[in-house]
C-alpha cells in the first residue's frame, strides 16, 4: 500500500497531540486527487500541490508532497522548490520555506491565517520566494511573547540573504495593528512588491521594512503604521528604497519613506509611480534622495524631504529632480539637503512652515536648477533658491485658501497654485523664465508686486 511521507507526518502528529493533551494544527491531513490550475495576471499556474488549511484539517491534493512537512506546532513547511497554491482558514498556524530553498512560487488563494506564536509567514535565510495573491488574503502577526525564540515580529518575515517578491491580481491584508511590522527582511535581504495585486499593511511599528532592498514597481499599496511606512534602515551599512511604478499611500507616525542609503522614485521616460503621503512627521528621510518620474505629494509635520547621511552631515547628501512632479505641504522646512540640490527637470510646488524657523527650500550646500521648474512659498527670513533664473517676491499677505499666480509682462501664466497656510515669500526658478524680464504676482487676481527675473 502507497504511503506519502506527509501521512506519515500526520500520523506521528496526531500521537503527539493526543500525549500531549492538546489541540495544535494539523490534526490530521486527508489526501485529495485532483489537478489546481489557477490563473493570475493572464498566466495559467499549476500547482505541484494544493493545500488547504483549516483549524480542524489540512488538505493535501496529490502531488510532490515530500516537499511538505507538517509541524506539531501547527506549521506547514516548504522543503522543495515548486509551485504550492495555499487556502482556507486558520485561526493558528504558519507557512514556512525551508533556509537555502529557491524556486519557490506560493500562490495564496483566499487564505485566513493567524499566528501568535512566529510570524504567520516565514522565508527562510537564503530562500527565494514569489507570493502571488489571488483572491483576499489576510495575514495576521497575533504575537506577543517578545522573548521567545520563534518571535519574528512581522506578518511575513524574511530572512537574511533571503528575497520576496509578492505578485498577482488580488488583496493582501497584513494585520500588525497590535504586534510589530507588516514585512520585515533582515540582512541583504530583498523584499520587493509588483504586479496588479493590492497590499494594505497596519503596523504598530514599521510598514514594509528590510534591512537589505525594499522595491516597488507596480501594485497597489497602501501603509499605515505606528512607526516608518516603507523603510531600509539596517544597522550597519546602506538601505535602499526603490519605488518605480505602482501607486503608494503612506500614513506613518515617523518618516514615511526613509533608507540610510538612497531613495530612488521612478524611472527615466516612464510615468510612474504615484505616491501619496497623506500624512508623516518627516516624508521622506535618505542620504540620497533621487525623483526621475511620477506624481509625488508629501505632507509632512516636520520636513518634507530630509536628505542627510546616518550622522547628519553634509557627506553624500543629496537630493536630484529630474523628472516627475513633486507637491510638499510641511510644517517644517519643505525640502532640506544637508548636502547638494541638483535640479534637471520635472517640477516642484513647495510649501514650508508658516514661521520663521523654518523654509520651503533649505540647502547646506550647492543647489541649481539646469531645467525644470521648483516654485517655493514660505516665509522670507529663510528664503533660499538654487542658482538658475529666479523670480523673488518677498513680504508679500499670502493667506490659506488664496491663489497666488505670476504672469509675464504679457499676462501669461508661468505658475498657479492655491495657497494652503500664510506665507510672506513666493520664490520660482525655472528654466522657462527669461533673464531681465518683469513679472508680476497675483493673489486672486489682483497684482500685488511686481520683480524682475535675475
Amino acid at each position: 500500500m502507497k504511503k506519502s511521507i506527509i501521512s506519515i507526518v500526520a500520523a506521528a502528529l496526531a500521537m503527539t497531540v493526543l500525549a500531549a493533551g492538546f489541540y495544535a494544527l494539523p490534526a490530521f491531513v486527508n489526501i485529495e486527487d485532483s489537478e489546481s490550475a489557477v490563473t493570475v495576471e493572464g498566466v495559467t499556474l499549476v500547482s505541484d500541490n494544493t493545500v488547504t488549511i483549516t483549524d480542524t484539517a489540512v488538505t493535501v491534493a496529490e502531488g510532490n508532497k515530500t516537499a511538505l512537512e507538517c509541524e506539531a506546532s501547527g506549521g506547514l513547511t516548504i522543503t522543495e522548490s515548486g509551485t504550492y497554491t495555499v487556502t482556507g482558514s486558520v485561526s493558528e498556524g504558519f507557512i514556512k520555506v525551508k533556509k537555502g530553498v529557491t524556486g519557490v512560487t506560493l500562490i495564496l488563494k483566499d487564505l485566513d491565517l493567524t499566528s501568535s506564536t512566529t510570524a504567520p509567514i516565514v522565508i527562510g535565510k537564503g530562500a527565494e520566494v514569489t507570493i502571488i495573491i489571488t483572491g483576499t488574503v489576510t495575514l495576521t502577526d497575533a504575537e506577543t511573547d517578545t522573548a521567545s525564540e520563534d518571535y519574528e515580529g512581522a506578518c511575513i518575515k524574511v530572512k537574511s540573504g533571503a528575497t520576496l517578491l509578492i505578485r498577482g491580481d488580488g488583496t493582501l491584508n497584513l494585520d500588525a495593528s497590535s504586534a510589530k511590522n507588516g514585512i520585515k527582511g533582515a540582512e541583504s535581504a530583498s523584499v520587493s512588491v509588483t504586479g496588479a495585486v493590492t497590499v494594505n499593511v497596519a503596523a504598530a511599528n514599521n510598514g514594509i521594512a528590510s534591512d537589505g532592498s525594499v522595491t516597488i514597481a507596480g501594485g497597489t499599496v497602501n501603509v499605515n503604521a505606528g512607526n516608518d511606512g516603507i523603510t531600509s534602515n539596517p544597522d550597519t551599512g546602506e538601505g535602499t528604497v526603490t519605488i518605480t511604478g505602482g501607486s503608494l499611500t503612506v500614513v506613518a507616525a515617523d518618516d514615511a519613506i526613509k533608507s540610510t542609503g538612497a531613495v530612488t522614485i521612478g524611472m527615466e521616460g516612464e510615468d510612474g509611480p504615484t505616491i501619496l503621503v497623506a500624512g508623516s512627521h518627516e516624508g521622506i528621510e535618505a542620504a540620497s534622495v533621487e525623483l526621475l518620474s511620477g506624481e509625488v505629494t508629501l505632507y509632512a509635520d516636520d520636513d518634507g524631504i530630509n536628505c542627510a547621511d546616518g550622522s547628519l552631515k553634509n557627506s553624500g547628501a543629496a537630493l536630484t529632480i529630474a523628472g516627475g512632479s513633486l507637491t510638499v505641504y510641511s510644517d517644517g522646512d519643505g525640502i532640506d539637503s544637508n548636502g547638494n540640490i541638483t535640479i534637471t527637470g520635472g517640477s516642484a510646488v513647495v510649501f514650508g512652515a508658516a514661521n520663521g524657523e523654518n523654509a520651503a527650500f533649505d540647502c547646506d550646500g550647492e543647489a541649481t536648477l539646469t531645467g525644470g521648474s521648483i516654485l517655493s512659498i514660505g516665509m522670507s527670513n529663510m528664503a533660499q533658491h538654487p542658482e538658475g533664473v529666479t523670480i523673488e517676491f518677498s513680504g508679500v499677505p499670502v493667506r490659506a485658501g488664496m491663489t497666488v499666480t505670476i504672469k509675464d509682462a504679457y499676462k501669461n501664466t508661468v505658475a498657479t497654485v492655491e495657497a494652503v497656510k500664510t506665507a510672506d515669500s513666493v520664490i520660482f526658478t525655472s528654466d522657462s523664465l527669461t533673464s531681465g524680464e518683469v513679472y508680476a504676482l497675483y493673489l486672486d487676481g489682483t497684482a500685488v508686486l511686481r520683480a524682475t527675473a535675475k
